[in-house]
């Protein structure tokens, strides 16, 4: 019987199952499932407390803390039964819940130096407003990674200031800051930080921004979004070396808070490969020898606060160096205001982006070609659905080099297909000498004029032999092609009803 016992037990029938997840999980050492919890929102991490006596410690080993007050407000605010002061009152009360709750975990957490990540996302309520006040935020030495939003933080007047010992982490490498108090009073040193992100910060002085981004000397990602330096005047300028520099974001950046004045901003940043400017146009570069020599991408959207079209023309000569360039359609209409405006050469541009609006003349599109004689990429994106950048009744005297050695690819969208707003593409399309490829899409063709006038570019004469052209209709799957002879698919253009006489 026993030996009968044993024989059944080597057999495939009586093996022991694999263990399950659970158990895999629990097999780990707490090590390696302390480092897995910190990948969880703190919340979240410390509720694996209670699933056994094991577990539940874990959670104050875990090397990232992620705070956000909105995980519980989030069954409040989709609810539409409450009304304001109801869920006001509520919000308060899980306010001093979580709050409770970001205390006991600092208070029970292990070791807090050793904390890599720390993220505090929260929505300012007249408690979470108290306790700022009171408590500030407080970081462990070693921390690498900063990420604090304090949401509705200006509209409720607090603006919380970071702590001195901000300025001095060794190891921090990401700081992610939104809605803060900068004021440095003392040096800054920084020597790990590479990332430095700053939304609606307000800076008591130029000097306090000054040093912070100073401060940092391996700095490579800056970005500067809606911040607000108050004791600043017209003419001042905020003077900044940042030599590590790859990519740089500025955004609205204010000299005061009632939006009347801009920051001008002087910067060294030899190895600059990304530019985005929105809403700003105050930026120039301090170099030596030739502008920016790396960038390899810039965006430029003046908005509605650029001081004069000099300051634009002088930005982009400052950098004629990139490789890819788009330039919105308040640059566009800013660059038409002006007179006789003498554009920069960019001799590495290969992509442009154009956003044109029907207030933006043609001579600029017609200045910005002979700007870029080695353009292989034309993306042309009209700002309204009618009246786009058109030529005007004066024709250019002569073609640009770009159109007749190196653009090969146009791309229109949103494309109204009417004789005016067609010339554009009309023109370029039949002196373009090396053309590969014209993709036209098309936000409508619903009356018999406009249909002419599809068929009429399709059938333009073209100096390139290799051209493609293909016409898209947006609200359609249906793509109009045409072949070497000049000819319409015709099974497609029965489908779209483009078999009118031209």
């Amino acid at each position: 019987m026993e030996k009968n016992a044993a024989k059944m037990a080597r057999t495939d029938k009586w093996k022991v199952p694999e263990p399950g997840i659970d158990d895999r999980l629990t097999s780990l050492p707490d090590e390696i499932i302390s480092h897995i919890l910190s990948f969880l929102p703190t919340k979240y991490a410390v509720g694996t407390a209670v699933l056994s006596r094991r577990w539940k410690d874990l959670w104050t080993r875990v090397s990232n803390l992620d705070f956000e007050n909105r995980l519980v407000y989030r069954d409040l605010i989709s609810s539409r039964v409450v009304n304001y002061i109801r869920l006001t009152e509520m919000e308060d009360r899980r306010d001093v819940e979580f709050l409770r709750f970001v205390d006991r975990v600092f208070s029970q957490h292990r070791n807090l130096d050793s904390v890599r990540c720390f993220r505090f996302h929260v929505s300012v309520s007249r408690v979470m407003q108290d306790y700022l006040n009171k408590r500030g935020l407080a970081f462990g030495s070693q921390v690498e990674e900063i990420d604090v939003m304090l949401l509705e933080a200006i509209a409720s007047e607090l603006c919380l200031q970071l702590p001195e010992s901000f300025y001095t982490l060794k190891n921090l490498k990401i700081a992610k800051l939104h809605e803060v108090k900068a004021t440095v009073n003392g040096s800054v040193s920084l020597p790990s930080l590479k990332i430095l992100e700053l939304w609606d910060v307000v800076a008591e002085d130029r000097e306090s921004l000054s040093r912070l981004i100073t401060g940092c000397p391996i700095l490579e990602t800056l970005r500067l979004e809606h911040c607000i330096l108050l004791d600043m005047n017209e003419n001042d300028v905020l003077i900044a070396s940042i030599p590590s520099l790859r990519n740089l974001t500025i955004i609205a950046f204010l000299a005061d808070d009632d939006d009347k004045c801009l920051c001008r901003i002087a910067m060294e940043a030899p190895k600059l490969e990304h530019l985005y400017l929105e809403d700003f146009t105050e930026l120039e570069f301090l170099c030596s020898s030739s502008p920016l020599p790396c960038l390899d991408s810039a965006r430029v959207d003046t908005g509605r606060r650029a001081s004069s079209y000099q300051s634009l023309v002088r930005l982009l000569a400052q950098i004629s160096s990139a490789k890819e360039m788009c330039l919105y359609w308040n640059t566009l209409e800013f660059l038409s205001a002006g007179d006789n405006i003498q554009l920069a050469v960019f001799p590495n541009l290969t992509y442009l982006t154009l956003e044109p609006t029907e207030r933006s003349s043609s001579w600029i599109l017609h200045s910005l070609l002979h700007s870029v004689p080695r353009l292989q990429s034309l993306v042309i994106k009209p700002r309204m659905a009618e009246g786009s950048m058109l030529w005007e009744e004066t024709e250019p005297t002569c073609t640009p080099q770009c159109v007749q050695s190196s653009l090969e690819e146009i791309e229109v969208k949103d494309f109204v297909p009417l004789k005016t707003d067609a010339e554009t593409v009309a023109h370029l399309l039949i002196v373009g000498a090396v053309l590969k490829k014209v993709d036209i899409h098309v936000v409508k063709a619903d009356t018999k004029q406009e249909r002419k006038e599809l068929q009429v570019l399709l059938r333009l004469p073209r100096v390139s032999s290799t051209c493609n052209v293909r016409i898209f209709l947006c609200d359609s799957e249906i793509d109009i092609d045409i072949d070497d002879g000049g000819e319409i698919n015709a099974d497609i253009q029965d489908e779209v009803d483009m078999d009118d006489e031209v």
